[in-house]
């Protein structure tokens, strides 16, 4: 029984195979004889040869020349185009080149190109019309004009501003190093010093590993990379696709694939950009109300102003390349429906761009369509930020009106789908992806391009962000996921690291500390005298620059101090006989040197451990059993080891060595008051001598 099944289905799978060959090598037989759906001329030859010349590209509508008795190529061409998995074959995209020198012509392009192709194709049965016709010369209809010689008058002063402000930084910085660190911390500084190629330079390659933190932002750069990946291959694939092509059954196959389809749908995978961004967003502000106990408006309004300048730049050269140059760097068949479009759209509509606003307005109407992006998330940051600030004293409520508003979202979405029969993954066509016509499709505006199609994926990064402040510090985020983690990173440029990796980092760091402290003291000093304070300002500027040449890791004064206090609280907490008892104490090297530099004999918080020190009850218990309780090394183990003299007891007097510490400052200040009284009564008796 088992054979005859198995012959069946594979004489019915070898028969289904068979047929659908043959129906595909009948139909690419049938094909064969259709007209050619895209046929261009060369267009550099065309315009090079004869000034007298012009290219058209033309879009050339066919139809049954008798729509009762319709030959067999029209049926196939009815056929296969009413298939939307097809192109239409009733449309011919054709460029041709035309000579403008002809006797008594007294009739268009458009007549012209019209009784050329009913004459060719009259013996098919078929009558032409043109539905669409460009045509151009030898000479470009776009000219350079004064907004172009503005636009190249800005951008040659900036680059020569900023090449004369890096040099003079370069120079500034290898003469007087202390004066650079000192300007390089104002405000002009800091932002003159965004200019400085070393400095940029070293921001690029280096890598840091201090915190978890950054760790974990090393793990959400990871996975902004595979995204950046993903939509750049996609977008290069599409043009490919939207561009004519010699065999049209070849790309017509490529769209009724999975892959295809997944990737024209490439603008789901984009909303990752909005969850990790609005994820560091609401981090990075919590942490900021956290340690400033609040966000004030002046810090609303600047965090927004600095958003808007970092992407300002960047965008107006964009912008103002559209506007003007950009179409005078080339010519061709396509490159006025392209490039000029886009030319003439970022004249009249560049200022959108710059307020942030473009995405408001329909796809035909857009100057630089891909800056989409940029609006509706800087949009998102405003509206985002603001709401953080009015919910800052309840942050809680951020995550329950971000889930709020996810599902309304997603109900609202459903409804608006179902109500009006549209879908939410868009099925390409290759007639829609032809010459990118799905831009003035309105569900590409509506549902990719749009403010409010990324608001969902916005607030569940908000979500997430806030569940990563409010509990950062659990292990939940060093251990579980930890392997989930590795594998982000690895396609990051800092790699995949192992739990200990960034401990020791750490503790170099620690040890590099240590030692800059051995040779300035001063760093450990707390007094408030004017030259204490300058030399102690001095050596942090030393030893921050030491620690960005030696680990390549830069630090603030500012850390640097709190690292250094954070070093001291943590030895002396270690060491400290009340907490510590008879617990095993082991110090790292840094440790022992810091130890060695506090003078741990006469610090009354520390106590000295030159090396591991080992109180072990259980072993001295078992040496004084019943046959050694005799000794008298027995009866000493039992008692508590008595506390080591200080270098301070052979000064001691019987007087002072039973008093307590607040007893010993009161008899020190009798006898100073004793000493000055005596004092007073001495001047007072040689004055009444003198007199």
């Amino acid at each position: 029984m088992r054979p005859a099944i198995i012959l069946f289905y594979a004489t019915a799978t070898v028969t289904c195979f068979t047929s659908r060959v043959e129906g595909s090598k009948q139909e690419t037989n049938d094909l064969s004889s259709l007209p050619q759906l895209f046929k261009f001329d060369d267009f550099s030859h065309c315009l090079s040869n004869q000034k007298d010349n012009s290219y058209c590209l033309v879009t050339i509508k066919l139809q049954p020349e008798n729509a009762s008795n319709t030959t067999k190529t029209w049926n196939v061409i009815k056929n296969y185009s009413s298939n939307k998995s097809h192109y239409r074959y009733d449309l011919l995209r054709h460029g041709v080149c035309l000579s403008n020198t002809c006797d008594n012509c007294t009739f268009n392009f458009s007549e012209r190109i019209t009784q050329i192709y009913n004459q060719k194709f009259k013996n098919l049965g078929l009558r032409c019309s043109v539905e669409k016709i460009r045509c151009e010369n030898e000479n470009s209809k776009y000219t350079v004009d004064k907004w172009d010689y503005v636009f190249a008058l800005i951008v040659a002063l900036y680059v020569v501003s900023v090449v004369i402000l890096v040099s003079s930084l370069e120079i500034f910085k290898t003469q007087s190093p202390e004066k650079y660190n000192t300007f390089s911390k104002t405000l002009i500084g800091e932002i003159i010093t965004c200019f400085s190629v070393s400095q940029n330079w070293h921001i690029l390659t280096q890598v840091n590993f201090q915190d978890h933190k950054e760790d974990f932002v090393s793990c959400m750069q990871g996975l902004r990379y595979l995204t950046a990946a993903f939509v750049i291959g996609t977008h290069t694939g599409l043009m490919h696709l939207a561009s004519p092509v010699l065999n049209p059954q070849s790309t017509e196959e490529v769209f009724s694939s999975f892959v295809v389809t997944g990737s024209a749908n490439g603008a789901i995978f984009v909303q990752i950009f909005f969850v990790i961004g609005s994820w560091l967003l609401i981090t990075s502000l919590l942490e900021k109300m956290e340690k400033a106990d609040g966000i004030s408006f002046r810090y609303l309004l600047l965090y927004l102003l600095n958003k808007y300048l970092r992407f300002f730049p960047s965008l107006a050269l964009v912008v103002g390349l559209h506007s003007t140059w950009l179409v005078h760097v080339a010519r061709g068949p396509f490159w006025d429906d392209l490039v000029g479009q886009e030319y003439r759209r970022c004249r009249q509509k560049w200022w959108l761009n710059l307020l942030f606003v473009n995405n408001f307005f329909t796809t035909d109407g857009l100057c630089v369509l891909q800056s989409w992006y940029m609006a509706a998330y800087f949009q998102l940051i405003v509206v985002t930020s603001i709401i953080v600030w009015l919910l800052q004293k309840r942050p809680r409520r951020i995550v329950i009106l971000a889930g709020l508003v996810t599902i309304a979202y997603i109900i609202s979405l459903f409804c608006y789908l179902f109500w009006n029969n549209r879908e939410i993954a868009q099925k390409f066509t290759p007639e829609l992806t032809y010459n990118l016509n799905f831009l003035l499709w309105n569900e590409w505006n509506f549902t990719w391009t749009s403010t409010y199609f990324c608001v969902p994926s916005f607030a569940v990064g908000s979500i997430f962000g806030y569940i990563f402040w409010k509990y950062k510090t659990q292990k939940v985020f060093k251990t579980k996921f930890g392997y989930h983690q590795c594998i982000v990173q690895m396609s990051s440029s800092s790699g995949c690291q192992s739990p200990g990796s960034g401990a020791g980092k750490t503790a170099n760091s620690q040890l590099f500390i240590v030692r800059e402290i051995e040779k300035r003291p001063e760093l450990l000093s707390k007094s408030q005298l004017p030259n204490e304070k300058a030399k102690k300002e001095k050596s942090l500027l030393e030893v921050v620059e030491l620690y960005e040449v030696h680990l390549g890791l830069r630090i603030s004064q500012q850390q640097l101090k709190k690292k250094i206090n954070n070093m001291k609280s943590r030895l002396k907490k270690k060491t400290d006989k009340q907490k510590t008892g008879n617990k095993r104490i082991t110090l790292h090297e840094w440790e022992k040197v810091l130890y060695k530099i506090l003078e741990g004999d006469d610090n009354p918080t520390i106590n000295k451990i030159p090396e591991p020190a080992v109180a072990d009850i259980a072993k001295r218990a078992q040496e004084c059993e019943p046959k050694h309780r005799e000794e008298k090394n027995c009866e000493k183990s039992r008692r508590s080891p008595e506390p080591k003299k200080s270098k301070l007891y052979n000064y001691e007097t019987e007087e002072t060595h039973s008093l307590t510490t607040t007893e010993l400052q009161r008899l020190v200040l009798l006898e100073q008051l004793k000493t000055a009284r005596m004092q007073r009564e001495y001047i007072l008796k040689k004055m009444e001598r003198l007199e």
